[in-house]
This record gives C-alpha cells, sequence and structure tokens, in this order.
C-alpha cells in the first residue's frame, strides 16, 4: 500500500514537471528531450548540455538554466 501510494505521488510529481517544461515554450525542445530530461533530472546547464548533446538540438544558455530551475523547484 505505501508503495503505491509512493508511485502516485512519483508519477503525480513527474506528469507536474513535465507539464511545466513543456510551458517553457522553448521552441526546439520537443517530447523525447523532456523525456530524457524526467529520467535524469539535471541539476546544472551543463548537465542540460551534456544530457542532450546526443539530440540535434540546441539551447541557449539562458533556456538550460530556465530547465533547471523547473527540475529543482519540482523535486
Amino acid at each position: 500500500r505505501r508503495q503505491e501510494i509512493a508511485t502516485r505521488r512519483d508519477r503525480e510529481k513527474r506528469d507536474k514537471l513535465r507539464k511545466k517544461l513543456a510551458g517553457l515554450d522553448i521552441l526546439r525542445l520537443k517530447e523525447a528531450q523532456i523525456v530524457k530530461i524526467l529520467d535524469f533530472l539535471p541539476t546544472t546547464a551543463d548537465d542540460v548540455r551534456i544530457l542532450l548533446q546526443g539530440y540535434p538540438v540546441s539551447l541557449s544558455k539562458k533556456d538550460m538554466e530556465r530547465i533547471v530551475e523547473v527540475v529543482i523547484e519540482c523535486t
């Protein structure tokens, strides 16, 4: 029962974070990159850069910092 509650809570946090990341309106950020961010929860702009370097996307440092702010706020 406790595990079920924890899982539900984690799912709700993940959904909230996904919505906030999508709400940043970073045009180049696609669903696949959002899922990767949700999987790893980067805490610095460099973490975001490294995490997304395998994708054909380039984000400004400001956008990466906005992503980190949302991740930290929601975790």
